[in-house]
């Protein structure tokens, strides 16, 4: 079986290039962050037990039924070139699936058996839910398991003497204090990609939000959306936004510390695996 030493971990803190989380085009289109402090970044990656990525862990892994990571997953070019494939880590004591595109990140509790004892990239392709829930035996390779369907996949590897890279993501999400000032909302997806596809030919709408409620703490009226066409405006709707059933302010407190206890341990500093550091073991 193949197994993947842990390069050398490569802090990219004091560099303001390596602190930008986008897809190298224009700037502001895609997640940017700086570092909250000198020795945040080392402090987290601590946490999160974070020495690189290796594609070598021995592990099990459920994917609950539904949950599809493989769309938030990269499809373009993009100088940290290990975002095309999803990341499994632990950070502090629960584990995550990680898929983003610079513009979008997915972050998914899953439930391990056995130890993520490193970073490790899965094939993205590997990381869809579909309508069951979905095993992943990760062993030299990546054995998927929906109900009795099995198929394979193999484990991404970079050629010899090359290097994969994926950014430290931890200050894209706001801090815990930071929340409170959030705006909160509860939405249909699937009735405002409806809307979306009604009112504007390329998917792109503006939503304009009423004023939260304080005694709800969220936005309970209808939502005006104006579609896009090109370079200008196109239809326009409502859109009534969810409402949680009994305490509707206790349910988005609850919702905002989920939120905050998840991302607080999230690494800071980017992961690097060197492809040329692979040992061929029996």
């Amino acid at each position: 079986m193949s197994t993947a030493h842990i390069a050398p971990y490569q802090s990219s803190r004091a560099s303001v290039a390596d602190s930008r989380f986008d897809t190298g085009e224009t700037s502001g289109r895609g997640f940017t962050y700086a570092t909250r402090g000198a020795d945040h970044g080392t402090q987290a990656a601590r946490q999160c037990g974070v020495k690189g990525i290796t594609m070598s862990n021995t592990f099990k892994l459920t994917i609950p039924a539904g949950h599809k990571l493989q769309p938030c997953a990269s499809k373009e070019e993009h100088r940290f070139n290990a975002m095309p494939h999803v990341l499994a880590l632990r950070a502090g004591e629960q584990s995550y699936l990680v898929a983003s595109d610079g513009r979008v990140l997915a972050m998914l509790p899953v439930q391990v058996d056995g130890e993520i004892d490193k970073p490790t990239l899965l094939p993205a392709a590997a990381c869809n839910g579909n309508g069951k829930p979905t095993t992943l035996d990760v062993n030299g390779e990546v054995r998927r398991t929906t109900g009795k369907k099995t198929d394979l996949h193999a484990l991404p590897a970079p050629d010899a003497g090359a290097s994969w890279r994926y950014p430290g993501f931890g200050h894209v999400f706001p801090v815990r204090s930071e929340l409170s000032g959030y705006t909160a909302i509860r939405l249909d997806v699937n009735k405002l990609a409806n809307i979306a596809g009604a009112v504007s030919a390329d998917g792109c709408v503006t939503l304009l939000l009423a004023p939260v409620d304080d005694k709800e703490g969220a936005v309970i009226k209808p939502i005006a959306v104006i579609g896009q066409s090109g370079d200008g405006q196109a239809g326009i709707g409502m859109l009534v936004p969810l409402c949680a059933t009994q305490d509707n302010k206790a349910n988005i407190d609850g919702a905002r510390d989920y939120f905050a206890t998840h991302a607080e341990h999230m690494p800071r500093e980017s992961m690097s695996w060197d492809g040329a550091a692979v040992a061929q073991t029996e």
